[in-house]
């Protein structure tokens, strides 16, 4: 399918790969309830490593369960973003303020305050 739609349209394989990544997530997640979503923690951290928001995920679950609920359930299994720096300046020099941004993809390199 991927070929098919690179060929149709000239877009790049390796997002449509990606695309198809969160399609996949996406159909694993629909009809499920919010106890079956708990037993799998690894599919919460996908989603979230696939872009899904918590507000998405509760969508997904069809009205069986709010944002908050899974904003719970994922802090219950220990599923939080990581907090990563942005070397803008590739350390020549120390910069004047620190760039930050929150990503599943990553464990946290920044000390809390």
């Amino acid at each position: 399918l991927v070929e098919k739609i690179h060929d149709a349209t000239g877009i790049d394989h390796w997002f449509l790969g990606k695309m198809r990544a969160v399609v996949s997530v996406q159909q694993k997640l629909l009809g499920m309830g919010l106890e079956d979503l708990d037993a799998r923690p690894d599919l919460i951290l996908l989603a979230k490593r696939c872009g899904f928001s918590d507000d998405q995920l509760a969508r997904l679950m069809e009205g069986t369960c709010t944002e908050l609920e899974i904003r719970d359930m994922r802090w219950d299994h220990g599923i939080r973003p990581g907090v990563t720096q942005v070397d803008v300046l590739a350390g020549a020099v120390e910069p004047e303020r620190d760039i930050l941004y929150l990503s599943y993809n990553t464990t946290s390199d920044v000390s809390p305050l």
